[in-house]
């Protein structure tokens, strides 16, 4: 498996995180951001969800009830972190091979997993495992293994509506 380059140089960037507008502002704004709903799968696994560079994509996330409530609110912060804690996965072409490895490692690791397997329902749920192989699947496949060490990972939504 190929490493992505590490250093100690410090990324900042703008973020945008939509919530729930639940309380007064000052509360608010010390509470923020919230961590993504446990109860539910995440496309990324469980953390904190922030919308990069501009606003757009946190209004447009905002009024789609199917993710917020109709009164939300956006909240704006400086997030900085060390890169050698964040995996880009829309701008930098070595991070995206790197994560492609990852993906064709889990995959791998599953199918001998089948191969392995003498239980009926465990090769059952492995091949269901690698039929529905997601973004989310394989970071905490990696994490479980503590070797997924990224702490922020820059992703873009696929066919998300301009708003």
């Amino acid at each position: 498996m190929s490493d992505v380059p590490q250093s100690s140089r410090v990324i900042q960037m703008t973020c945008y995180h939509t919530c729930n507008n639940r309380g007064d502002r000052d509360s608010l704004l010390q509470q923020a951001p919230f961590h993504s709903d446990k109860s539910k799968a995440q496309w990324l696994g469980q953390g904190y969800y922030l919308w990069t560079d501009s606003d757009l994509f946190a209004h447009a996330w905002g009024r789609n009830p199917k993710y917020s409530s109709t009164d939300y609110a956006i909240v704006k912060f400086t997030l900085c972190v060390p890169q050698e804690q964040y995996l880009d996965l829309v701008g930098k072409v070595d991070h995206q091979q790197y994560f492609l490895t990852l993906v064709e490692e889990y995959k791998t690791r599953l199918q001998q997993a089948i191969q392995k397997s003498t239980d009926v329902d465990s090769r059952r749920r492995y091949r269901h495992k690698l039929d529905c192989v997601s973004v989310s699947s394989v970071i905490n496949h990696f994490r479980k293994l503590r070797t997924f060490s990224f702490k922020v990972v820059k992703a873009a939504v696929p066919a998300f509506k301009n708003p």
